[in-house]
């Protein structure tokens, strides 16, 4: 179970402002046939947020994903955080979160409390470099959802993505009428892999080292 949502919030935002489990717990959920480079290009690289939403519900944490709508594109259909590309019109990257949350699941940034962000991770196969930030809400949210981007959000349980047992090490997925070799979380019928696997990766090995600290 949880800790008090309050002293919980507050222990992960003392985690993200110290130093981070980085690329080490990312790739423990990359697939055997991600393609390097592991950084950046220096010009033709696109830059993205993507927002970790952290809420309560009765004595339990949530967290939000989506699955994004069908499109010609390297993501399309696949499970992710609300997120989106930057745009000149965003101060950062933090408010690129924020605003593609609002578009894609009708979040309100005046809501959210921004407590900090994980490592950026490059994504090879789109030449995105993706920051993810991690924000609270006092409460469950209402969603309005903007069908164009996302065909379905879920409200996952955190305690189920902290358990090992969602963790599958190696399978085959299907995804858009391919087949995948990759490692990922169970959750109910959803398979969460690839850079979504690999951020969430990082972020559970935060609580592994908040409960080291509880010992």
């Amino acid at each position: 179970m949880m800790m008090k949502h309050s002293v919980y919030y507050r222990t992960v935002e003392k985690l993200l402002a110290g130093e981070l489990p980085g690329k080490t717990a990312q790739y423990k959920m990359a697939p055997p046939a991600r393609n390097l480079p592991d950084t950046p290009l220096q010009r033709k690289t696109k830059y993205a947020g993507v927002l970790i939403i952290l809420y309560p519900v009765e004595n339990k944490s949530y967290t939000i994903l989506i699955r994004r709508s069908t499109y010609n594109g390297a993501h399309s259909g696949q499970i992710s955080f609300p997120g989106g590309q930057y745009e000149s019109r965003d101060k950062d990257l933090t408010s690129t979160a924020l605003r593609e949350t609002r578009e894609e699941i009708g979040i309100s940034p005046e809501l959210i409390k921004v407590i900090g962000k994980l490592t950026p991770l490059y994504i090879p196969v789109s030449n995105y470099f993706v920051h993810p930030v991690v924000g609270i809400l006092d409460s469950e949210p209402n969603f309005e959802r903007d069908p164009k981007e996302v065909e379905e959000i879920y409200s996952v349980k955190l305690e189920s993505l902290l358990d090992p047992g969602c963790l599958i090490s190696d399978d085959r997925i299907y995804e858009n009428e391919r087949i995948i070799q990759a490692p990922y979380f169970q959750y109910n019928h959803l398979k969460i892999w690839g850079a979504t696997a690999m951020i969430l990766s990082e972020f559970i090995e935060l609580h592994r080292n908040m409960a080291k600290r509880s010992l």
